[in-house]
C-alpha cells in the first residue's frame, strides 16, 4: 500500500501509533497491526506487529509527515520482512498464527485499529493490495516505480501544461 501519515497520530495499545490496519477481536486477540512508533511522522518508523500487541518487525526510514511511503509487509509464520520504498528494513521469524473469533468474521480495518486496539491514522491511503501468495523482493521492487521515472513524469505534465498555456499573440 501507499501512505502518507499527516500530523501528530493517535495512540493506542502497546503504544501502537497511526495504525494504518489492524484485526481486533476485543478481549481475545489483536492481529495485523501496522503503524508507527511514535505519533510524529517525522521521526517516527513503521512497525508491524502480526500476532499481538508486541511489535515483530520495525522499519529504520522515518516516514515524514506528508510524504507518500510504499510500504509492504510479506509474511507467513516463521518469516515476517518488512519493506519501505521498496527497500528490505526488516525481517524476523516469529511464529504464530492469526486468531479469529468463531464466526471468522474479525474485521481488517483500514486507516484503523478499530474496538480495544484504540489506534487510528490520519493518513492517505492508496492501492491496497493483498495477495495470495509471499512476494518475493523483486516483486516487491517491481512495484515501486524508480524515482527518476517519477520526476521524469512529472516534468512531462509540466512541460505540457506550460506549452499548452501558451498563446501567441498576432
Amino acid at each position: 500500500m501507499w501512505v502518507a501519515w499527516s500530523g501528530t497520530q493517535d495512540g493506542g495499545v502497546g503504544g501502537s501509533f497511526g495504525a494504518v490496519t489492524g484485526r481486533q477481536w476485543n478481549g481475545v486477540a489483536s492481529n495485523q497491526i501496522l503503524g508507527l512508533s511514535g505519533s510524529d511522522p517525522d521521526t517516527a518508523v513503521v512497525n508491524w506487529r502480526p500476532y499481538s500487541p508486541d511489535v515483530t518487525l520495525t522499519g529504520v526510514t522515518a516516514v515524514g509527515d506528508g510524504t507518500w511511503r510504499h510500504v509492504v509487509i510479506t509474511y507467513t509464520s516463521g518469516e515476517h520482512k518488512l519493506y519501505v520504498d521498496g527497500k528490505l528494513e526488516a525481517s524476523d521469524t516469529t511464529t504464530g498464527t492469526t486468531t479469529d473469533n468463531a464466526t471468522g468474521s474479525m474485521p481488517l480495518y483500514l486507516g484503523a485499529w478499530g474496538g480495544d486496539g484504540g489506534a487510528y491514522s490520519t493518513a492517505l491511503i492508496d492501492d491496497v493490495r493483498v495477495y495470495d501468495h509471499v512476494l518475493t523482493e523483486g516483486e516487491v521492487k517491481a512495484l515501486v516505480p524508480e524515482p527518476s521515472t517519477v520526476v521524469l513524469s512529472v516534468f512531462g505534465l509540466l512541460g505540457l501544461a506550460i506549452a499548452g498555456g501558451r498563446r501567441r499573440k498576432r
